[in-house]
């Protein structure tokens, strides 16, 4: 049987770092050069993404959550070893880098309870890859 994997974008306290750019849309909907985090992301994976973002922001972006739930931080921007460190996330494990929270791979009952922090309860594994981390408007 086929699970059901959801690919989700969100956002974590950063989020009031890129205000007023966030005030109207999530982080991932940034534009940096020609396409959006969420658009590079897309094409990196070839998946559709979602977003778990601010309760006034998602009823016109959606959340679209499954079985099990590829969660990425909406800062962090894709290259090709931060995306095999990601997809090779198993369900129950979050990629961290010291101590930023990157992406985890949550089941259905963890990703009800989600916000922006790993779930205590996930094995931690640290990433290798180097990344950008969008945190700042200048940036």
């Amino acid at each position: 049987m086929a699970v059901n994997k959801s690919f989700i974008l969100f956002d974590d306290y950063q989020r009031d770092h890129l205000l007023p750019f966030t005030h109207t849309r999530p982080v991932a909907e940034i534009r940096i050069g020609i396409l959006t985090i969420r658009e590079k992301w897309e094409k990196w994976t070839g998946q559709p993404f979602s977003h778990k973002t601010q309760d006034y922001l998602q009823e016109k972006f959606a959340l679209v959550s499954g079985d099990e739930n590829l969660v990425i931080n909406g800062c962090v921007t894709p290259n090709r070893q931060l995306l095999d460190e990601v997809m090779q996330l198993r369900c129950g494990e979050v990629l961290m880098k010291d101590s930023f929270f990157v992406a985890g791979c949550l089941d259905k009952t963890a990703m009800e309870r989600f916000s922006d922090l790993p779930p205590k309860d996930h094995v931690v594994v640290q990433a290798k890859s180097e990344f950008r981390n969008i945190s700042r408007t200048w940036q």
